[in-house]
């Protein structure tokens, strides 16, 4: 796959409209840095707000993982934590402590990787999903 080595920031927006809530996506941009540094997190951020023409994000609010380098990046900002990144954390934690499920997990995986080796993977109606660390929702 090629976008596993690369980094991306996505920013959306979310709103409400007539007591309905909505959501727009700003951007996907790929960090294409040596290193996701706080400066070039911020630097792209900024970027992407100014394509919006908006060049000040003091009033903006962030929802984030928990991330140092986001962290950093928008330590001047309101910055909340995700609660599906967390959630997500207490989930994997739990089922690296608990022994049976761990096992379970394990043999799931093993079950993943050959059916995706051997061909089998277009013989069925859905895809067959691999625990991926940066996609924070496939475990």
């Amino acid at each position: 796959d090629q976008y596993v080595q690369r980094n991306f920031l996505g920013i959306t927006f979310h709103y409400e409209k007539e007591f309905k809530l909505c959501d727009m996506i700003l951007g996907l941009k790929s960090m294409n840095f040596q290193k996701s540094t706080a400066e070039n997190i911020l630097m792209k951020i900024k970027g992407l707000f100014s394509e919006f023409n908006v060049e000040n994000i003091d009033n903006v609010k962030f929802v984030t993982d928990r991330g140092a380098n986001i962290k950093k990046a928008l330590e001047g900002n309101t910055r909340l934590n995700c609660s599906s990144h967390l959630l997500s954390n207490v989930l994997e934690k739990s089922f690296n402590e608990a022994n049976e499920l761990k096992k379970i997990v394990k043999s799931c995986k093993k079950i993943v990787k050959y059916c995706k080796k051997s061909n089998l993977q277009h013989t069925l109606e859905t895809t067959l999903k691999s625990a991926c660390p940066t996609r924070w929702n496939s475990n």
